[in-house]
């Protein structure tokens, strides 16, 4: 079913490693080394979504495609999923089958194992629903005697199959949220994932903080402006802004970020920017 690292978990000057689960083929796999969060790495050294806790804080592995120079500054995941894959058999996917194999018309050829800690949902229009399953591995794209036009892939799930898949089912694949994230947001549409825990030199890998006390950049709108004023969103460039500051268009649907931690004397002054962030325990 893939790798599996098995072992206690273990204290490390309060740090402890937990390695994503049913990942097979992932780079880093089995690293229990207890990382320094302020330093970036120009190779892999963990699986994509590996998560580090610190005390009340917690950190979890990324890849950034572009730098980040900004530490103050919540970066957002740009991952896509992808939709629109078609069962590649010619007959139906039986029941019981921990294989599962797509076509790679709706997304180029992916690399070995480029799936490898993602997530699955095929569109089944069975009664029982819809199985949503983490996906292990997958194999090398190639043609096979069943389409000659588009590659295929074969999946790894991590469990079998619990239903019949009838044979051209659409599927949805998400990505790890962790696989691409950047501080230069393009637009509305990026959800925030945390804040980096160090600068970032373009095609790095490092940790971004998830879980705990943060100091993050607010707007001219101090958090904890007012009595109970507690609950801080995020604005689209990674700063914070209370939830319930009206004068901001749109604000209160904003995602959230965490609660203030302290206040401000004003509302047009920034005071203590310090929040307890809660985003991916």
């Amino acid at each position: 079913m893939g790798t599996k690292v098995n072992h206690d978990l273990r204290s490390n000057n309060g740090h402890t490693i937990h390695l994503p689960g049913e990942i097979g083929g992932d780079v880093g796999a089995g690293n229990l080394r207890i990382p320094n969060v302020f330093e970036e790495d120009d190779v892999q050294l963990y699986p994509i979504g590996t998560r580090l806790a610190n005390g009340n804080r917690t950190y979890h592995y990324y890849y950034a495609p572009a730098a980040i120079a900004n530490t103050t500054l919540a970066i957002a995941n740009y991952n896509k999923i992808q939709i629109g894959y078609a069962l590649s058999y010619d007959a139906s996917q039986p029941a019981g089958s921990a294989t599962y194999k797509i076509d790679g018309s709706a997304a180029g050829t992916p690399a070995k194992n480029a799936y490898a800690g993602s997530y699955i949902v095929p569109f089944s229009a069975l009664a029982i629903g819809r199985p949503q399953m983490r996906i292990v591995s997958n194999t090398i794209s190639a043609y096979d005697s069943v389409y000659t036009t588009v590659y295929t892939t074969v999946l790894t799930l991590e469990r079998p199959l619990p239903v019949v898949i009838a044979a051209n089912t659409g599927n949805s694949i998400y990505y790890s949220q962790y696989a691409d994230c950047r501080s230069a947001h393009a637009g509305a549409y990026q959800a925030f994932v945390g804040v980096p825990a160090c600068n970032m030199t373009a095609a790095h890998w490092g940790w971004v903080l998830t879980w705990g006390p943060v100091f993050i950049t607010a707007t001219s709108v101090g958090p904890g402006y007012a009595g109970y004023a507690r609950t801080m969103v995020f604005n689209s460039d990674g700063s914070i802004a209370p939830s319930n500051a009206e004068w901001v268009t749109g604000v209160a649907s904003h995602q959230i970020a965490g609660y203030c931690l302290d206040e401000t004397a004003s509302v047009t002054s920034a005071g203590d920017q310090w929040i307890m962030l809660t985003l991916d325990p």
